[in-house]
């Protein structure tokens, strides 16, 4: 079978916090799932769960590529 899932050489980090994925995943799951994250532009509530400020230059969107990966 193919797998389309990307290997990370090491875990993502976003402002020296490393993400973790499985928590990633469980949360964007509980806020109803990709498209509705993205199309209710939930990722900066996302990010405020990992603890990721609106300080974080780019930090949703470092954590929004690090979901699609």
């Amino acid at each position: 079978p193919i797998s389309f899932r990307t290997t990370f050489r090491s875990l993502p980090t976003i402002a020296g916090q490393v993400v973790d994925l499985q928590a990633l995943y469980n949360t964007v799951v509980a806020h109803g799932g990709w498209d509705k994250v993205n199309d209710r532009q939930l990722w900066p509530s996302i990010a405020s769960h990992f603890g990721i400020d609106s300080s974080c230059l780019n930090g949703t969107q470092a954590l929004k590529n690090i979901y699609i990966r």
